[in-house]
């Protein structure tokens, strides 16, 4: 861990510096997160949202999602036996299978909070591991670059028909065109509403300087080719490069910046330091092949790649023309709106 740079945690407007430790036991839900006070607390500890006073103590009802009972409950209850053990709180977790509030009842409410604390830095840490519902989108489907796309995909079709693995599934849907610029794990409302909130920040404080910068229209210029991995003869990910028509970094900033905020709140896990921002043209994720085995929740359907060096050398210099970045969307994984889009749980304006 960078001392200099350590990694940190907001919750409830207290920063908590996350240390990474290994224990022994595999069973552990959290393998290696304590949380150490880096602030002091200007309020009395049980002076937080929700909690109420109650004829034995006190008590408090925490909205987690369900999806997160089973990390807090861990193998056999060991982990929330631990809880409450270090604690001295009691935590009732609502039956498997049905959601609900995890309920806190404790004779302090110093422990009523010292559990929250511990439940909530429990939430943080298994969410990577969990599978991501909503990602931030920039929408590239307009009808002018749609026509260009569609006009790709059938050149690509027409000369490079024989690339080994090449095959018309492969393309992105066009009405859903988009570069992406992070994932979130939204897995209740209340998290999709603190999403929304983040996001309208982030256009008053991230993106709103970077669109005055310059006091220009931020304008998207899609020109070239490039893939993900190191051989173009074993290609998952094509896409298109982008950049700003008058050439600032103006967009780089503004995507970074907003991931940053994302971070802050405990939304997004960082992964990068920079965003890499691509329009996503093939895919081989997106294969549709009746020999290859169904996928279930065991074993996913494997990728096959394909060969681009004939695109690349006859497309590497495509110019699929430019867009406006006019809208920012949370957009739902897997869904589709009215108009083909994917659906959006928050859309701010730009313009």
């Amino acid at each position: 861990m960078d001392i200099l740079r350590p990694n940190v945690i907001e919750i409830d407007g207290r920063c908590y510096r996350r240390i990474e430790w290994c224990t022994a036991r595999k069973d552990d839900a959290v393998q290696g997160k304590v949380e150490e006070k880096v602030e002091q607390e200007d309020e009395l500890a049980w002076e937080c949202d929700g909690m109420r006073q109650t004829d034995d103590g006190f008590y408090l009802a925490l909205p987690i999602a369900d999806v997160f009972h089973k990390f807090i409950c861990g193998k056999k209850g060991e982990t929330k036996r631990r809880l409450e053990s270090d604690t001295g709180a009691k935590i009732k977790l609502p039956r498997i299978g049905q959601p609900g509030d995890i309920e806190i009842t404790a004779s302090t409410a110093q422990a009523i909070l010292s559990a929250k604390t511990r439940l909530e830095i429990l939430v943080d840490s298994a969410r990577p591991s969990l599978p991501w519902t909503h990602f931030i989108s920039i929408p590239l489907n307009t009808t002018a670059f749609i026509k260009r796309f569609d006009s790709f995909k059938e050149q690509v079709m027409e000369q490079a028909q024989n690339a080994r693995g090449l095959d018309i599934s492969l393309f992105q849907n066009p009405a859903k065109l988009h570069l992406t610029i992070g994932v979130l794990r939204l897995y209740n409302s209340k998290e999709q509403e603190k999403a929304s909130q983040v996001l309208q920040e982030c256009l008053a404080y991230v993106i709103k300087p970077c669109v005055s910068d310059q006091g220009l229209p931020l304008t998207m210029q899609f020109t070239g080719l490039q893939y993900m991995n190191d051989d173009p003869a074993e290609v998952d990910v094509l896409y298109a490069k982008v950049k700003l028509t008058d050439n600032s970094d103006r967009l780089q900033k503004m995507v970074d910046g907003i991931c940053q905020q994302f971070v802050a709140s405990g939304l997004m896990h960082q992964e990068y330091s920079r965003v890499k921002l691509h329009a996503t043209l093939i895919n081989s994720i997106k294969r549709q092949d009746d020999d290859l085995p169904e996928v279930s929740a065991v074993t996913k359907r494997p990728r096959i790649s394909f060969d681009a060096r004939p695109i690349l050398q006859k497309f590497n210099d495509l110019k699929l023309g430019e867009v406006d970045l006019n809208e920012i969307h949370i957009s739902k994984r897997n869904s589709v709106d009215g108009n083909g889009y994917y659906q959006s749980t928050a859309i701010i304006s730009i313009t």
